[in-house]
């Protein structure tokens, strides 16, 4: 005896259903991966910028040292507003690490 078509057409709703939660579950795992190596990647360039941006400061510091500072924009190929934002980082930058405390004097008596 044949299903009720009521019931068999249940059946293949559910299936169907069932499949489309599935396939959604997947696409999303997927989103969410490629949204989390997208943004490791994005927070390692800020990284690496900011490294990169304290080191040029701190070698235009040294080189203002003996030099103006738009004769050192100069032989380093930077705009003088360019270089003037790097020295301030630098300094910025170096002004917090005198202000911060050593790490061992964090934690005392360990």
């Amino acid at each position: 005896m044949a299903q009720n078509p009521r019931l068999e057409a249940r059946r293949l709703v559910q299936e169907q259903l069932l499949r489309r939660r599935e396939e959604a579950a997947a696409r999303e795992s997927r989103i969410r991966e490629h949204a989390l190596v997208a943004t490791a990647a994005a927070v390692e360039r800020q990284q690496v910028l900011e490294d990169t941006e304290r080191r040029i400061g701190q070698a235009l510091h040294a080189l203002t040292q003996d030099l103006s500072v738009p004769e050192a924009a100069a032989l380093c190929g930077l705009e003088l507003r360019e270089a003037n934002r790097l020295r301030r980082l630098q300094q910025h930058h170096h002004h917090d690490a005198a202000a911060a405390p050593e790490p061992a004097s964090l934690a005392p008596g360990i």
